[in-house]
């Protein structure tokens, strides 16, 4: 068995740290991803303005549908973001994915409404982007 010395061992720890850091802090997605997503969730939210207003009383509204969007975070800065900022943001997006897709689900049973389609057909897009990301980055 050999032995290791110190002095290596602890260049060996130093060069493996920096590396790590260099790692959490590079851009791990292409900016053009997240602002396909961010689109996407526009075309959510405009899909949901085309939903018709009546003055029934109903489960959800779509005024619940994007009071949940509005607390999807943007991503978008002036940097790219990192691995800890997409790994984050991803885990905050699922978290909410699965109520969008609630409201949004509820409101098509309740509403002889085609537009209701359109906004569960764009939050499927939606999730399926999150997971491209989360697959390809690694996060």
């Amino acid at each position: 068995m050999s032995s290791v010395d110190s002095g290596n061992l602890a260049g060996h720890l130093i060069a493996l740290g920096n590396a790590c850091r260099e790692v959490i802090a590079r851009p791990v997605v292409d900016r053009q991803w997240i602002e396909g997503i961010e689109d996407t969730i526009a075309l959510v939210r405009e899909s949901i303005g085309a939903l018709t207003a009546d003055r029934r009383s109903y489960t959800v509204t779509p005024k619940q549908l994007e009071e949940v969007l509005d607390t999807m975070p943007p991503l978008i800065q002036s940097d790219p973001p990192t691995v800890k900022e997409v790994s984050v943001w991803l885990e905050q997006l699922a978290d909410e994915s699965d109520s969008i897709a609630d409201i949004a689900r509820a409101l098509k049973l309740e509403r002889a409404d085609s537009a209701a389609d359109d906004v569960l057909t764009w939050l499927r897009r939606c999730e399926h982007a999150f997971a491209v990301i989360k697959r390809t980055s690694n996060c």
